[in-house]
């Protein structure tokens, strides 16, 4: 009887430590979706104005200031465009990064950024910023 006893408090114990463990997990939010949530209140923060955009033997680009409505530096901004036709479908997207650093609270006007190749249909252009560093 003794070691069925020990084999059952054993048993009891390792459960416990799963339950417990469980319930820390889903509690305690992991380091990524804490860097995570403070990435996107930050890219929230950060905005295109005033952005024009041309194409030139099927290369676009685009002009915009950089609004940094957050309180940290940010740097190295991904911005991710589409390019539509007259009749509204979608033509392609380009991704490039703006290699800037601009200052909390500050703005940054940008002349001629290249976007990339386009198919010479497009007609209008939607960016956004999608990432930084």
């Amino acid at each position: 009887m003794t070691v069925l006893k020990l084999i059952l408090s054993v048993v009891a114990g390792t459960f416990a430590a799963i339950v417990v463990a469980i319930v820390i997990f889903a509690v305690v939010p992991f380091p990524e979706a804490a860097f995570q949530k403070r990435h996107d209140e930050i890219l929230s923060r950060i905005a295109l104005v005033h952005v024009e955009w041309r194409a030139n033997f099927g290369v676009a680009s685009a002009s915009f200031t950089l609004v940094n409505g957050s309180n940290r530096w940010v740097s190295d901004l991904t911005l991710f465009c589409e390019f539509f036709a007259p009749s509204g479908t979608e033509l392609g997207d380009v991704s490039p990064v703006l290699y800037q650093r601009v200052a909390p609270g500050r703005s940054l006007h940008v002349t001629g950024f290249t976007l990339g190749r386009i198919d010479p249909q497009v007609a209008t252009a939607r960016c956004n910023i999608i990432g930084f560093h």
